[in-house]
């Protein structure tokens, strides 16, 4: 008991190599492995991650809503623009994908995945910006 030391950052890999090989899909919402396991479409959790990115604290970024750092085992966090989605989800968006962050531009993302049933995908998000440039 205690504390084990070993390199887990392959376990994501890992898992998703067994799952093809073994032709069974690891369900989504799985803890650690699970496509779900590190994402995020929500306003209010992606305000709080994106505060501690601002404040230079990654290490309470990684853990505002998960218990350990994602990349403890060979994962990311994700965040996405969704329905659910607040003004956080387009700034961290357009931030992680180098577009000068404004309000006019982020209303306009935020209509376009309120409008929607699922999370957009990067392409959706890059047509509302060419279309309002």
């Amino acid at each position: 008991m205690g504390w084990i030391d070993n390199d887990l950052t392959s376990l994501g890999g890992y898992s998703e190599t067994v799952s093809g090989y073994l032709n069974v899909p690891v369900p989504c919402n799985y803890p650690v492995t699970g496509r779900d396991a590190f994402r995020t479409g929500t306003g209010i959790h992606t305000a709080a991650i994106l505060k501690a990115i601002e404040n230079n604290d990654e290490w309470l970024a990684n853990r505002v809503y998960s218990p350990y750092p994602p990349q403890w085992v060979g994962r990311e966090l994700s965040i996405e623009v969704g329905p659910m989605s607040g003004k956080s989800n387009a700034v961290y968006w357009l931030k992680k994908n180098n577009f000068p962050v404004n309000d006019d531009m982020i209303e306009k993302i935020l209509i376009r995945a309120k409008e929607s049933d699922r999370v957009l995908k990067d392409e959706e998000i890059m047509e509302v910006i060419k279309d309002n440039q």
